[in-house]
Order: C-alpha cells, then sequence, then structure tokens
C-alpha cells in the first residue's frame, strides 16, 4: 500500500488557502515592488528612513512566511497546515476590524461617543490615499443587521475554511505522515 499517499488527492480547503496565499501573495510583492521601485526613483534618501525600511522588511518577511506556508501545504507538512491556519485567523481579525460598522460600534463604545441617530447618511472614510464611500443605516437594527452581515458572513467563510482544515476528515487524512516518516 506505498501508492495509497500518491492517490490521496488534496482536499478543497487545501486548494483554496494556496489560491488565497498565491493571490495575497502576488498582490502583496507587486505592492512591494511598486513602493519600493517609486521610493527608489523619487526619494531615495527617504527610502533609508527606519519607518520606510521597517515596513519593507516586515512585507518580506510575511512574503517569506507565506511562501513557506504554501510550501508546507504542498509537501503535506504539519507546519503548512498550521500555518495556513494562522493565516486565516489573522485574516478574520482583519476582517472583523477593517469594517466600517464595526469602526463606527467601536470607536462608540471604546471613546463615549454615540451612535449617530437614525436615519445616518453616508459617510466616507479615506485609506491609503482612496476615499471610500459606506452607506448609513436607517434604524439601529438596520445597523446591526448590516454590521452582521458585513462582519459575519466573510468571517464564517474564512473560519469554516480554516476549521475544515484543522478539523476535516480530508484534511486529516491529507496531512498523515507516510508509514516511512514515522519511525
Amino acid at each position: 500500500m506505498p501508492n495509497s499517499r500518491r492517490s490521496l488527492t488534496r482536499p478543497l480547503s487545501v486548494w483554496l488557502i494556496q489560491a488565497i496565499l498565491v493571490l495575497g501573495g502576488v498582490q502583496m510583492a507587486l505592492s512591494l515592488l511598486l513602493a519600493v521601485g517609486f521610493c527608489v526613483i523619487r526619494e531615495f534618501q527617504a527610502c533609508l528612513a527606519p519607518s520606510r525600511l521597517t515596513i519593507f522588511l516586515s512585507a518580506t518577511i510575511v512574503l517569506s512566511i507565506m511562501w513557506v506556508t504554501f510550501w508546507g501545504l504542498q509537501r503535506r507538512r504539519q507546519y503548512g497546515r498550521w500555518l495556513a491556519v494562522g493565516f486565516l485567523v489573522v485574516g478574520m481579525f482583519g476582517l472583523i476590524t477593517n469594517s466600517p460598522y464595526f469602526q463606527l460600534v467601536y470607536r462608540s463604545v471604546s471613546q463615549g461617543v454615540p451612535l449617530p441617530l437614525p436615519p445616518y447618511k453616508c459617510w466616507q472614510n479615506e485609506l491609503g490615499g482612496v476615499t471610500q464611500k459606506f452607506c448609513g443605516y436607517s434604524s439601529y437594527l438596520d445597523l446591526v443587521l448590516r454590521g452582521s452581515l458585513d462582519i459575519l458572513l466573510p468571517n464564517l467563510l474564512v473560519g469554516l475554511l480554516a476549521l475544515r482544515l484543522v478539523r476535516g476528515r480530508s484534511a486529516q487524512q491529507f496531512f498523515q505522515p507516510e508509514e516511512s516518516e514515522r519511525v
């Protein structure tokens, strides 16, 4: 039964996570290359500022960890599995904190600023020089529903993907070490 390992198919959760890692890595690498390129072309001395060097180094480290995670998943290694779960959990926190509805409620709770009275029209938020427009709510129930959909739906999908990677039967079988590796 030595060929049974070769015939084991890669679970859908592993395929999806690898696709997310590749797309995110390509996006991050292109952003990093463009940032470094513009920095070098326009203002080379500003590139050597500690804050920019820290950002460039951090992005390079994250890209390296993404590569190691992808490779670990490709080679059916446990470290790849757990690094992928870590990326998904961090992604869930990112999705939660980047939600404009979460930010609105969090600001209200943490700073004691009351929520705007309904009906609350659209508001704008500038993120990285890009103005984003978010539409408000007609009642507090509408705020809860919109916020829930904005926060829960993507996080449920990411959480389900992480859960399938940790507890799914096909993922458990996929990451089982071979007999020769156990000894």
